[in-house]
């Protein structure tokens, strides 16, 4: 591996506080403290002059050259540090403003589509079959939707150190994928085995931090203002109202999610037997319950991802414009599988302005406005989400508007109502 690159910016990022952190928890003196980082430079270079070149797909060659760094400073001091001591200078050395910059930015899109696609893809690649640095990984989500598990069954850093005389300390490194993952804001590290400690396999498990921000604070100071807010999109609104009519009929038992302040619902309840419309933002139903409605509908505030409705109680189940902006939504779809009739129908449109430059924009603006866009899909992204997600998708059409609009209806993949039951 050349030194030129990544290796020698990581020396000039964290060598100084890899020289500090030598009398934070050895004691060395300053001058003591010095001579070690100047010994630890060139045996930095021997090592990483050692390993060859990483793929250009290959994630984790950051993980290696930080490995040799931590490496060449252990080899240069004038004991050998255990376990415990090796871990609080691993941690402390590394988590420089820098590095806890970039931990709550890679956050930001922790559990996103592009993250799921990037973990599939370094599944896919096998690195560590042609790089014994490198590493060899299974991804899992987990069934709940609460988060992943890669599970290593070949590691780099074991192979480096091993080579260096020093196995044992591997678990010091081990140590910071949870502080990288607290630092990040959006996820709890969980393990039960590593390599190193002589497990099957070293397996690093994110779960999303139930406390992550989902919008909840944002709509509920945002009620008041909801209407004019969506009024820009009137036109839109306007044309899925129409394909929604089309769909429903007065024998009809219709969920309504995310209804906001019941824009669409007041509209919608005169043509089916009964609408269920609810939403999480108590202060939407305020708002919502204000309006002239017909005794056919009727407000109540619900958790999309954990309804309290019996199985196969509704024909149809309508969320607008809701999905890309729940923290987990494939739980939502989930719990609108379990409620749905056979052959009941599931009508979701959604935005998805990912596939333009003035789309990602408005995004960036509604970001910097209070509240978390989760998922920036484009039309395709977002069908594909449904369909991963237990649904075939029956008809769909993309509206342009300041905000794109995907307009989908599908059914759920294997739901089919048994003839004279």
């Amino acid at each position: 591996m050349k030194y030129i690159g990544m290796p020698m910016g990581m020396w000039v990022l964290f060598r100084k506080s890899f020289e500090q952190n030598l009398n934070t928890e050895f004691g060395l003196d300053r001058e003591a403290a010095k001579t070690v980082a100047v010994k630890a430079k060139p045996r930095y270079k021997e090592i990483i002059a050692g390993l060859p070149e990483f793929e250009k797909e290959d994630r984790f060659k950051m993980n290696i050259v930080n490995c040799a760094l931590l490496a060449a400073f252990v080899l240069n001091m004038p004991e050998r540090p255990g376990v415990k001591q090796l871990t609080a200078y691993y941690a402390d050395s590394m988590m420089i403003p820098a590095m806890k910059w970039f931990c709550r930015k890679s956050g930001k899109s922790k559990f996103s589509d592009k993250d799921i696609s990037s973990m599939k893809a370094t599944e896919r690649l096998k690195a560590a079959d042609r790089n014994p640095y490198s590493w060899n990984m299974e991804f899992y989500p987990y069934p709940d939707g609460s988060g992943y598990e890669a599970r290593f069954s070949a590691c780099g850093i074991c192979t480096l150190m091993r080579e260096l005389g020093m196995y044992d300390l591997v678990p010091a490194m081990c140590r910071l994928d949870y502080t990288m993952s607290e630092a990040s804001g959006v996820s709890d590290f969980v393990r039960e085995y590593t390599l190193a400690s002589g497990g099957p396999y070293c397996d690093c498990g994110y779960k999303k931090k139930q406390d992550r921000n989902d919008n909840k604070g944002f709509w509920d100071r945002w009620a008041k203002r909801y209407d004019r807010t969506i009024s820009i999109e009137k036109n839109t609104y306007a044309r899925i109202l129409r394909r929604m009519k089309e769909k429903l009929d007065r024998d009809m038992y219709v969920l309504e999610l995310a209804c906001g302040t019941g824009v669409l619902s007041v509209q919608l309840a005169g043509n089916v037997k009964m609408l269920e419309a609810t939403d999480f933002s108590e202060k939407m139903i305020e708002q919502a319950k204000q309006r002239k409605h017909s005794s056919r509908l009727h407000f109540s505030v619900q958790d999309a991802t954990a309804l309290p409705y019996a199985p196969e109680t509704f024909d149809a189940v309508i969320i607008s414009n809701a999905l890309h902006i729940m923290p987990a939504p494939e739980k939502a779809l989930a719990e609108i599988r379990r409620v749905l009739k056979p052959d009941g129908i599931l009508i979701a449109p959604t935005f998805t302005a990912a596939g333009s430059v003035f789309g990602r924009l408005k995004i960036r603006m509604m970001e910097l406005s209070g509240f978390q866009v989760f998922h920036k899909w484009k039309p395709q992204e977002y069908l594909n989400f449904l369909k991963a997600n237990g649904f075939t998708v029956t008809d769909r059409e993309v509206y342009g508007g300041a905000l794109a609009l995907t307009y989908a209806e599908a059914k759920v993949k294997g739901k089919r109502r048994v003839c004279g039951l």
